[in-house]
């Protein structure tokens, strides 16, 4: 299982390698990229990469690392733009591994996708429990995303509160992250 890992871990890399070294060779793909022809290779790599991940999960069930899995697995299927995988992905790691690191990275990133759609009430709802976890990049991403839903209510005074938390985190340090 450790080596399947290993190699799905490359496949994912091989595609964001790809990705930028596209962006360097052509620079209008920065904005939006429309033509598929063009990102074919980083989606194909990237399709790879989930299949082995997949199979990891369904042939080895019993694997020490299924919430890594699941997390990569997420991160895969968000970066081709898969959301409903995506979002499937993210839940079941959430749901079977609430107290993981990648749980947590999880719920962050879930967060980020709802309120990028502007979903900002299960975007609040997901990000709600990571606000005071033991991670400090995680717990200060949701302080902070939370912080800008809680603009877009007008309630600025508790967004304050929200930044504060963030700006004032002994845990957070510039050379950690």
């Amino acid at each position: 299982a450790d080596l399947y890992l290993q190699l799905a871990d490359l496949q994912a890399e091989k595609s964001n390698i790809l990705y930028y070294q596209m962006m360097e060779r052509d620079k209008t793909i920065a904005k939006k990229v429309s033509t598929t022809e063009k990102l074919n290779p980083i989606v194909v790599a990237q399709q790879e990469a989930i299949s082995l991940y997949q199979q990891i999960l369904k042939e080895f069930p019993n694997f020490d690392k299924r919430s890594r899995v699941l997390y990569r697995l997420a991160l895969s299927q968000k970066a081709i733009d898969q959301a409903a995988g995506f979002e499937a992905t993210a839940d079941k790691l959430i749901h079977d591994f609430p107290t993981t690191k990648e749980a947590m990275q999880a719920r962050v990133l879930l967060g980020q996708f709802y309120f990028e759609i502007h979903d900002l009430k299960r975007s609040l709802q997901v990000l709600d429990p990571a606000k005071d976890i033991a991670f400090p990049y995680e717990r200060n991403a949701a302080r902070y995303r939370i912080g800008i839903i809680l603009i877009n209510e007008e309630k600025f005074a508790e967004s304050l509160s929200m930044f504060e938390k963030v700006a004032t985190d002994a845990e957070l340090k510039d050379d950690d992250n």
